[in-house]
């Protein structure tokens, strides 16, 4: 007598996720596995730099054109470029400066907690209990928090750039 062979219910196929995740899905995953995170940052990347091509290429096309004597409308936009430049890095600077900043407090805190629970001792009032010097920090938790630093400093130039992008390009489908 042969055995038929066992049967195994057929493995579940699971819809594909979306390029852009909403921001709760996306913090929800990321909480989980950091590198939905960088996975992220690449996208934004990737689509920061299509969009940079397409504005230096319509920029550069339009000073082409232009020649030595711009027109008004053209002197307006020449000019916004330097100071579009300019925004984008001061916002990513701060947004930079305020990620380090949660991520040091976040760092910090065990140290602290230590130092508050531990005050009496600073005093010489009781023997110290063992400090915890070097808090450690996993690997996920650094790689998540770099991540988010990444993204912060990313955002606003992907944002200026993709707004470019879209703003160039239905002009130049106008004409």
């Amino acid at each position: 007598m042969t055995k038929s062979p066992a049967r195994h219910p057929a493995p579940r196929l699971r819809a594909p996720l979306p390029l852009v995740m909403p921001p709760d899905t996306m913090a929800e995953l990321a909480a989980a596995n950091p590198l939905v995170l960088w996975s992220e940052v690449l996208r934004k990347t990737c689509e920061m730099l299509w969009s940079s091509q397409q504005v230096i290429g319509a920029r550069v096309g339009r000073m082409v054109r232009a020649g030595p004597n711009p027109s008004r409308r053209d002197q307006r936009e020449f000019s916004r470029m330097g100071l579009e430049k300019i925004e984008a890095t001061a916002a990513s600077a701060l947004a930079v400066g305020t990620q380090l900043q949660a991520a040091q407090l976040a760092w910090a805190a065990p140290t602290l907690a230590w130092w508050l629970a531990n005050w009496q001792s600073l005093l010489g009032a009781r023997p110290a209990p063992a400090h915890p010097c070097g808090v450690r920090l996993s690997h996920k938790q650094i790689s998540t928090d770099l991540a988010r630093l990444a993204d912060a400093a990313l955002e606003p130039i992907h944002a200026t750039a993709t707004a470019n992008a879209r703003r160039l390009t239905r002009a130049r489908k106008g004409r």
